[in-house]
């Protein structure tokens, strides 16, 4: 949704939709099954393609990963709008599954986690954060956030493909 080195949003957007079905972002949290206090988490990205657009699927991901630039103000402004006007619509449409997950997180690590990161408490802290930060200031740690998730040296992949496909893909 936002600038890359080698693309305005609009190109990056239409490259996107040319040669994926889209590119997923989402927390991943798992609670280690003997020990329910603790948990493990990590993002998880995700996106499936052709196989003739393998490769362009997998340039994506390296433009994003290398290349992200965080800038235009204006634009990240109108995206955290946005963000904020699906959170607060959905809240009608879900506000059960939200008090459900508020309920569980009184009770697993992992529960807790995840209603600050996609709960009601998540919703309220960036509403907060919009209200009493820059947008510059947001942007900043936004930057600051893709520079640590998107480190190579913490990436794990998965590839999933037909036994007719892996020569190609490998």
């Amino acid at each position: 949704k936002m600038d890359t080195k080698n693309y305005s949003y609009r190109d990056f957007d239409q490259f996107v939709n040319l040669r994926t079905a889209g590119l997923g972002v989402s927390t991943h949290i798992s609670t280690i099954t003997n020990n329910p206090i603790k948990y493990d988490q990590g993002v998880m990205l995700s996106s499936h393609c052709l196989n003739h657009n393998l490769q362009h699927m997998l340039t994506i991901w390296c433009e994003l990963f290398n290349k992200p630039i965080f800038k235009d103000t204006d634009r990240f402004k109108m995206l955290l709008d946005n963000y904020v006007s699906s959170l607060t619509t959905g809240i009608a449409d879900s506000g059960h599954l939200y008090a459900m997950q508020s309920a569980n997180s009184l009770l697993l690590g992992s529960s807790l986690l995840k209603e600050n990161l996609s709960g009601m408490r998540h919703i309220d802290f960036i509403k907060n954060t919009i209200k009493t930060e820059s947008t510059e200031a947001i942007m900043q740690k936004i930057s600051t956030i893709s520079d640590l998730l998107l480190n190579r040296g913490r990436l794990r992949i998965a590839v999933n493909l037909s036994d007719s496909n892996y020569p190609e893909a490998v």
